[in-house]
């Protein structure tokens, strides 16, 4: 669900998520103290999303390069 979860940034804790996103963690009981991190690290749909956006933006700029000197080619095709 995109989140990892440590205590003292060794032992890793299961976590539930909410339907409005809040996340819950049972906390062990032999621990008595400790650092709690908790660290979004995004779902796989984001990872995925983010490829492909990145794709579409690379396809598209090389689209218009290509375009803009094709166009050019021809322009001075006609001028001749």
């Amino acid at each position: 669900m995109g989140y990892e979860i440590k205590i003292n940034d060794k032992i890793n804790l299961e976590y539930t998520e909410s339907d409005v996103g809040f996340i819950s963690i049972d906390i062990p009981k032999d621990i008595k103290e400790g650092k709690i991190t908790v660290k979004y690290t995004g779902t796989t749909l984001e990872k995925a999303s983010y490829i492909v956006s990145l794709l579409g933006l690379i396809i598209f700029i090389t689209y218009t390069i290509i375009y803009k000197r094709q166009k050019g080619k021809d322009e001075r095709k006609v001028k001749e």
